[in-house]
């Protein structure tokens, strides 16, 4: 499941575009490694056109530099297009053979204006078995899930997420927030299939650059 944090999702940005015309500081940094920086973003105090624009260039483990916005890492920015790309935490539903039953770990996620999910480049995506995974938001009250179910390994097929062992939602427009839970479905206990699924993973990620891998659910 290590390759799924490479799972990206769409963010975009109001008014981008107009704001970009603006010029910044001559000083300020224009690449975070190899990621460019437009304006009205920017490197460091100062640089950005306010402060929800700033962008934290930090140097990782691997000795990379990589730009983060609200903790996030950065994929690239369009000012043209007015969005941003970044990779996203993967919320987890994973069985724990110590008590012998699944950890139900709950995962939030917020954007603060003026930013906000594209429901057009995006999709909700749950993987695993024998369990359900949805996102919903207190604000709107908007809902929105799916059911996954198998087996056996031998049912899942690469390339294929419509219900078994992957299965996917399209997401509301201006989503700027959403909370992830799983439930077991029914009878269909998540208990019974943890020697070949041990986790299940719900999430928002980027349509385009999803292919479900049934390596996705034998693997954590």
């Amino acid at each position: 499941m290590a390759s799924m944090i490479l799972l990206g999702a769409v963010i975009i940005l109001l008014n981008l575009t107009s704001m970009s015309l603006a010029q910044p500081n001559h000083r300020c940094r224009t690449h975070c490694g190899d990621i460019e920086i437009p304006y009205p973003f920017g490197i460091g105090i100062g640089c950005a056109i306010e402060q929800r624009f700033e962008v934290n260039c930090s140097r990782t483990v691997d000795g990379i530099e990589r730009p983060f916005i609200h903790e996030q890492e950065v994929l690239n920015i369009s000012a043209s297009r007015g969005q941003s790309r970044v990779l996203m935490t993967i919320p987890s539903y994973c069985y724990n053979s110590s008590t012998e039953k699944m950890d139900l770990l709950p995962w939030d996620f917020y954007l603060a204006w003026p930013y906000r999910f594209s429901d057009v480049q995006n999709k909700f995506i749950s993987i695993g078995c024998n369990s359900m995974g949805y996102i919903y938001t207190g604000k709107s009250r908007y809902v929105a899930g799916c059911v996954i179910v198998c087996w056996s390994p031998d049912e899942l097929a690469n390339g294929s997420c419509v219900g078994i062992g992957c299965c996917q939602n399209t997401i509301t427009k201006a989503l700027t927030s959403y909370h992830v839970v799983f439930y077991d479905v029914g009878y269909l206990n998540s208990t019974t299939s943890w020697h070949f699924n041990p986790c299940a993973y719900s999430m928002v990620v980027e349509a385009e650059n999803f292919v479900f891998n049934s390596e996705y659910i034998t693997t954590t």
